[in-house]
């Protein structure tokens, strides 16, 4: 890493490659093209409620291609050109790590809501309160060897349970407790090794006209006595008992 008389910070590889250098753009430093746009690499803007409203920027070239973040609802691969939220949602997962094409990784190391822009012209992560900038980069020669220096630093996944290792039985919504078990019966017939169930079951009563009607589908109880009496582990995700 290269800090220049000016602050604005360049990563380079092993070989003196640069992957990733900030984004300045100011007419009184050298080496920032003097440009009249007066545009700092880190942003810090005080909320009247504490914290920082921060933002980072980096240049941006427009051939590199960006990989990961997390769990999006899109069908883009390829993230250059992106803007994403980072915040968790219901079917949303932000994990702020991408691994580049130019043979680098970048983790983004803040909880904060915010939003990242990965435009081609430049690459800005936004928090809106936060106490510090924090982020972490790490170069391979291959994405397997960045990911695993991403594990290495982030922490390796617990190995799994035994209980957890066989055939996953999960839907949403089952309606009564003769579908799940006939469904059970499907799988046994199979030879599948089934040992676990995740069930999402419409307890309590059907809603028609704006008032509950009719009760449908077993209670937590009923299920867990049955998955006792299988030898077989119950997962719940979520829902009323």
């Amino acid at each position: 890493m290269i800090v220049q008389e000016n602050g604005r910070v360049t990563i380079l590889d092993r070989n003196g490659k640069k992957l990733l250098q900030e984004f300045v753009r100011d007419r009184t430093v050298r080496g920032t093209d003097f440009s009249a746009l007066m545009i700092s690499a880190r942003e810090f803007m005080p909320n009247p409620g504490g914290g920082y409203a921060l933002k980072v920027r980096f240049e941006s070239d427009p051939e590199e291609k960006i990989y990961g973040m997390g769990q999006y609802q899109q069908e883009t691969f390829n993230l250059k050109g992106a803007v994403l939220e980072l915040a968790q949602r219901n079917a949303q997962v932000s994990v702020p790590f991408y691994v580049s094409s130019l043979g680098y990784g970048f983790l983004w190391n803040n909880p904060a809501i915010g939003e990242v822009t990965f435009s081609t012209n430049k690459t800005q992560w936004t928090a809106c309160s936060t106490e510090q900038m924090d982020y972490w980069v790490t170069a391979g020669d291959t994405p397997e060897e960045i990911m695993a220096q991403y594990a290495r630093a982030t922490g390796f996944p617990s190995e799994m349970p035994d209980f957890a290792t066989g055939f996953w039985q999960c839907k949403c919504r089952y309606q009564t407790q003769e579908e799940l078990l006939s469904q059970r019966g499907r799988i046994n017939a199979a030879g599948c090794r089934f040992l676990l169930s995740s069930s999402t079951f419409s307890t309590g009563r059907i809603r028609a006209c704006g008032t509950l009607t009719k009760r449908i589908g077993p209670t937590r109880r009923v299920w867990r006595m049955n998955c006792a009496r299988w030898a077989l582990s119950c997962l719940y995700p979520y829902g009323r008992r």
